[in-house]
């Protein structure tokens, strides 16, 4: 897992559980995703696509869980951050939320 000093704070300053997040984006929770995005999360599962979570934190933060297409890495990053290159370069998609 990647996790950027960005969603590492805002994690911290919620007293949120990072594991409690990725548990629900592993299960296919994709959190404030619009539909048009999670239909694209499920299409995503089964052609080795990357799949994006959106998730608000108690404070209004919102952290984006991203899984690259093999499964291999999950990047956790605060929502507006610059995707890190290794995952642009994977076609990770632009996320809105709902």
């Amino acid at each position: 897992m990647a996790l950027t000093p960005g969603a590492r704070s805002a994690l911290d300053l919620a007293e949120s559980s990072l594991h409690r997040l990725l548990s629900r984006h592993e299960r296919g929770d994709w959190g404030l995703l619009r539909d048009d995005d999670a239909r694209e999360n499920e299409w995503a599962l089964t052609h080795g696509h990357p799949v994006c979570s959106l998730f608000a934190l108690p404070t209004g933060a919102q952290v984006l869980f991203i899984t690259e297409g093999r499964r291999a890495l999950t990047s956790v990053l605060l929502a507006g951050e610059d995707m890190p290159d290794p995952l642009r370069a994977a076609g990770a998609p632009s996320i809105r939320a709902a």
